[in-house]
């Protein structure tokens, strides 16, 4: 048995004995001792966003309430930039809410004293969007008549429509340039009594359809609004700018606003809202004689 072994350690000598340092060798060769230094336990500030609150801390968050300035909502300033999205404006988002809750988009625009087509920006969609003239203010000043004004109007806007519906017929078999402009209108276009609504994400098309009808209803156009649905990455002046270079419109007539629910951050989509009463019920009827429900084919001009 071999006796020669080194004695054994106790783990308190072996504890107890410096560890060899680390040596960071500089560029002159010269080897300096490099010390560890173990941090203080110091408390660290922090502050939790708001976000943050949300998730670990609800209860510490206060009740949101809308700022108002002498008891009114700030009205909001003009944009040069054509924007109809203000700082500190919260009409988009509650015209979003209360569509949600399936309030009509003409009465969100009543309740908000905003533009229909506005309107249906913000929501995302096109609608019938005249104002209620039968509102519960205007019911208070005056009653009702047996047969009202609005009524009267339904009427004839129902009869004018009817009448250029049966002129179109024979155009649209007739007349080629005619039969795809109603094509194209109606595959893009929302009509009510008060205006026709053009939505489209292809500047082609709503171009080729405001040209169309500028040559066929002149004057239609002169009074058309637009409002530019413009993508999380898309600049809105840069849009505003070249959707009125497309639809030959001047700039004074585009409007942008910013488009949160696009599939596409560069996205754009345009809504066109002609309001001209005469031209409102020609196209109305036009479209009407291209989609009427026929038991014979229309055989269109093409």
């Amino acid at each position: 048995m071999d006796n020669s072994a080194p004695p054994l350690r106790s783990s308190t000598e072996h504890d107890s004995a410096p560890a060899e340092q680390p040596l960071l060798p500089l560029d002159d060769d010269e080897p300096i001792p490099f010390v560890l230094a173990a941090a203080e336990e110091e408390p660290v500030g922090f502050a939790l966003t708001a976000r943050a609150r949300r998730a670990v801390a609800p209860d510490s968050l206060p009740d949101l309430t809308l700022v108002q300035r002498d008891g009114a909502a700030p009205a909001p300033t003009p944009d040069p930039d054509g924007g109809v999205d203000r700082p500190g404006d919260t009409r988009p988002a509650r015209a979003r809410a209360l569509r949600r809750a399936g309030v009509p988009t003409g009465e969100i625009a009543e309740q908000l004293d905003a533009d229909p087509l506005t309107v249906a920006a913000w929501v995302g969609e096109v609608a019938p969007t005249g104002r209620r003239r039968s509102s519960a203010r205007l019911q208070a000043v005056a009653p009702t008549p047996a047969v009202s004004d609005e009524t009267e109007e339904e009427l004839a806007h129902h009869l004018a429509r009817a009448d250029a519906a049966s002129r179109a017929r024979g155009r649209l078999r007739e007349d080629a340039p005619f039969a795809v402009g109603v094509g194209l209108l109606a595959a893009i276009a929302t009509v009510d009594r008060h205006a026709v609504t053009l939505r489209s994400a292809d500047l082609r098309v709503v171009g080729r359809v405001l040209r169309w009808l500028g040559t066929e209803a002149p004057g239609i156009t002169d009074q058309a609004r637009v409002i530019a649905r413009v993508g999380p990455q898309l600049a809105g002046d840069l849009a505003r700018h070249r959707v009125a270079d497309h639809l030959g419109l001047a700039l004074e007539q585009v409007s942008w606003t910013r488009w949160r629910g696009a599939s596409d951050p560069s996205g754009l989509e345009v809504l066109v809202r002609l309001a001209d009463p005469s031209g409102v019920t020609m196209v109305a009827g036009w479209i009407d004689a291209a989609l009427e429900p026929s038991d014979t084919s229309l055989d269109l001009a093409f």
